[in-house]
Order: structure tokens, then sequence, then C-alpha cells
């Protein structure tokens, strides 16, 4: 439902079609990461200006900020960030007194 919410908005404000894949990409891996490793509530925001397309998810965990990790072609899972880093043309988390933004950016 996210997801689909999230490509209508972006038909809605006639995002570039190019634009979509790259932003489902960050979406989902933001909203994985919330869920598997803030486990808390956590909400979407998506924003549009003249710096580009921003996708940010809001936690309410305190503990552990996401870090981009080097590359291990063997293990399992971790390459999500990896994946944010090389779409957006920027991204980072920022810091409340409540929990943290994890956030990404798209050239529009």
């Amino acid at each position: 439902v996210v997801l689909d919410e999230t490509l209508d908005r972006l038909g809605e404000w006639e995002v570039d079609e190019d634009i979509y894949e790259d932003a489902a990409m960050i979406v989902t891996e933001l909203v994985a990461n919330a869920v598997d490793h803030a486990r808390s509530s956590s909400t979407l925001t998506i924003d549009l200006d003249d710096h580009g397309l921003r996708l940010a998810v809001r936690d309410t965990c305190l503990a552990g900020v996401p870090r981009l990790a080097p590359a291990d072609p063997h293990a399992p899972r971790g390459r999500g960030l990896q994946m944010v880093d090389a779409l957006s043309t920027n991204w980072g988390v920022t810091r409340h007194g409540d929990g943290k933004t994890v956030w990404a950016v798209l050239a529009t």
C-alpha cells in the first residue's frame, strides 16, 4: 500500500517515469530497514522541491544509526543502503530526541 501510494503521488506530481523505479527501490529499502532494525512505528514522507524528490522514513528507535558498510558478496543481506547510495544523489540520517529519520534525495 505504501509503495502504491508513493507511486500515485509521483504520478500526480508528474515526476518523470524514469524516477519511479529508483524511488520504489529506495522506499522499499528504507521502510524494510525501519521494520527490520528499528522495530518501532515509522512514517514515510515524500516531498518534491527544487532540490529533487526527498524520500524519508522516520522511526522512534533511539538505538543504531544506519551506516554504509562495505559490500560482502557472500553475505545474504546488507546491500540495501548500498543501493540507496547508488540510486540517490544524497542520503543521510537525521537524529531526533525520539528517534531518527533516514532520507534520500533523487534528482528530478
